[in-house]
Order: structure tokens, then C-alpha cells, then sequence
């Protein structure tokens, strides 16, 4: 039930949307971040459910170490949040 809530909405997310969300966190990526981003949620969004610690190590190598380090609190703090859900 949980995973098909997410996949619909990860379905209707858009790149706007996406960014509008990084900045409320205070958040600001290059362009070619956010697109990786938008493009890795999109595809990879099944791994929440089953390899979580794979979405770690795909972002570290593929962000700059400074934005990871501002990224890695908050999915730290959401996996905690939802991890009876997950």
C-alpha cells in the first residue's frame, strides 16, 4: 500500500516542484545537481523500500561533497521519521 503511494507520487512530481522543496530546506544546488536529482528520484525511487543505503553511496560519489553534506541530515532525518513505513 505505502509503496504504491509512493510511486504514484513520485509519478506526478515534477522538476518544479523538486526544487521548490530543496530551497524551502534551505537547499541551493547547481542546475546540473538538481537535474541529477530529478532524474535519480524518478528512476531509483524503488530503492527506498529495498536498499536504502545504495541511495547513500549513489549521491556521495555523484554530488559534490558539500552538497551531500547538506543532503545527508535531512534523508537521515526522513529515513528515521518513516522507517516503520519503509
Amino acid at each position: 500500500m505505502i509503496k504504491r503511494y509512493v510511486q504514484n507520487y513520485i509519478k506526478k512530481l515534477r522538476y518544479e516542484d523538486m526544487i521548490s522543496y530543496i530551497n524551502k530546506e534551505n537547499i541551493y544546488l547547481t542546475e546540473e545537481e538538481y537535474q541529477f536529482l530529478f532524474a535519480y528520484i524518478k528512476k531509483n525511487w524503488e530503492l527506498l523500500f529495498c536498499n536504502r543505503e545504495q541511495i547513500f553511496k549513489d549521491l556521495k560519489t555523484s554530488l559534490s561533497s558539500t552538497t551531500y553534506l547538506k543532503i545527508e541530515p535531512i534523508l537521515l532525518s526522513y529515513q528515521e521519521k518513516y522507517k516503520a513505513y519503509l
